[in-house]
Parts: structure tokens; C-alpha cells; sequence
């Protein structure tokens, strides 16, 4: 019996579970089938882009820019909304921010520094009303002085404050205010006599709260300052009581 088994033209064995069967393809045919599989992969392989050690550097950069990038607008963003809480621009300042600037104020000073700032507002805030809300001669006179002599106090006391890095109020505190806001409704002989009382018991109130920081004071240009400023609030005090005495007379 011949061998056909390993002729080129022979039909090709194969094999299942249920036994062997032939599958129709030269063994010439299989073996170009193979070669031709192998060149495509080949060629699908080498059409692949290189991606070279640079080029994955060079994402890598650019990533870690964009990183970089969303730090820096992270943080300037937290600055930013961290900025309203530690540099204000304060309507009334507390005694905390004066206390915590530099460490350079006693609390003590700290809070007589406050009351003075607000209270000599109040004051040229007050004279201002006089020319055209008083009715009395005396009390016109006496808001023009309130005018003058608190506006230059006030300066003063900014001067030593912004030499020590203190935040001092810009506007009068809930008080004052509201002691302003009161009188600023009332016009001629109500005016008159309201704005003069009130004059009277302020100052009896701020040549003790001076008295007392002119002799306590930790703080040496504070307390000097209030030692200076005392004898012009008792001249105010002198002149307030004297218009006092005008309008009763008058009336």
C-alpha cells in the first residue's frame, strides 16, 4: 500500500471528539495561509506609533505644569477669600485686632485707644450739626469748638496708632452711633438743649476714662497723649456747662 501522507496535494487530517475528518485544504495551501497570517500581524504591529521617551517626558512635563498651575490659582484663591479675615478694612475695630498688632499694645491701652477713636467722632460729628440744627449762640459756639479741637485730637491719635501698626475704627461704634442718630432728629431749643447735656455727661465720662490712662497707661505715647489732651477736655467741660447755664437763663 503506498504512503499519500506527506504529499504536497494531499487533503489535510483533522481531528474532532467524534474522530478524525479531512478539511479540504493542501497541506501548500496551510502552510501559505500561515505565512500570509504572520505578515499581517507584522505589518499591523509595525504601523503602531512609536511613542518615544521623549514624547512621554514631554506629557509628563505638561501635566505636571497643569498641576503646578491648579496649585498656584488654588492658593491665590484661598488668599483671597483668607484676606477679608486678616486685613479688613474695619467699621468698628475690636479690641482683638488692636491687641494682636505686633504685640505692642496693652489690652488696657488697647481699649481706651478704641473708646477715644469712636468718642472723638462722636464729638466732630456732633459739632457739625450745631450751624444749622441749634438755635442757641452759645451752643453754635461751642459745636464749632468740638469741631477744631476733637479733629486734631483725632489726627493725633491716628498718628500714634499708625506708628505702632494699630487698626483704630474708621466709623463710630453701635453706642455713638446711635447717640448721634438721636440728636440729628431734633432742631432749635430741643437741639439746644439735648446736644448741651449730652456734652456735659460725655465729657464728665471721658476726663475720667483720660484721667485714669494718663496715670495707668502701659503704653508711654498713649498715656502721654492723654495726659495731653486732658486740659482741653476740661475746657470743654467748663464751656459746655457755661452754655448750659445760657440756655436756662434764657429760657
Amino acid at each position: 500500500m503506498k504512503n499519500n501522507q506527506n504529499k504536497p496535494g494531499n487533503k489535510k487530517e483533522g481531528k474532532t471528539n467524534s474522530g478524525t475528518f479531512e478539511t479540504g485544504i493542501p497541506d501548500t495551501d496551510v502552510l501559505g495561509m500561515q505565512n500570509t497570517n504572520q505578515a499581517t500581524a507584522d505589518k499591523i504591529h509595525s504601523s503602531r506609533p512609536i511613542i518615544s521617551k521623549e514624547s512621554k517626558n514631554g506629557k509628563n512635563n505638561l501635566k505636571n505644569t497643569s498641576l503646578l498651575v491648579g496649585l498656584i490659582i488654588t492658593s491665590m484663591l484661598f488668599s483671597a477669600c483668607n484676606s477679608n479675615g486678616t486685613i479688613e478694612k474695619t467699621e468698628a475695630a475690636t479690641v482683638e485686632s488692636i491687641e494682636s498688632a505686633n504685640g505692642k499694645v496693652n489690652a488696657d491701652d488697647a481699649r481706651f485707644a478704641i473708646e477715644a477713636a469712636s468718642g472723638g467722632m462722636l464729638e466732630v460729628e456732633l459739632g457739625k450739626l450745631c450751624p444749622m440744627q441749634a438755635n442757641n449762640f452759645h451752643v453754635k459756639t461751642f459745636g464749632a469748638m468740638m469741631v477744631d479741637d476733637h479733629t486734631q485730637a483725632n489726627n493725633e491719635l491716628k498718628s500714634i496708632a499708625a506708628n505702632k501698626n494699630l487698626t483704630l475704627p474708621v466709623t463710630m461704634n453701635n453706642k455713638d452711633q446711635k447717640m448721634y442718630d438721636d440728636l440729628k432728629k431734633k432742631t432749635g431749643s430741643d437741639f439746644d438743649n439735648a446736644y448741651i447735656q449730652m456734652m456735659v455727661s460725655d465729657h464728665e465720662k471721658d476726663l475720667s476714662d483720660f484721667k485714669k490712662e494718663s496715670a495707668e497707661g502701659k503704653d508711654a505715647d498713649i498715656s502721654s497723649f492723654a495726659t495731653k489732651t486732658l486740659p482741653v477736655l476740661q475746657k470743654h467741660m467748663e464751656a459746655a456747662k457755661a452754655a448750659q447755664q445760657a440756655i436756662m437763663g434764657k429760657s
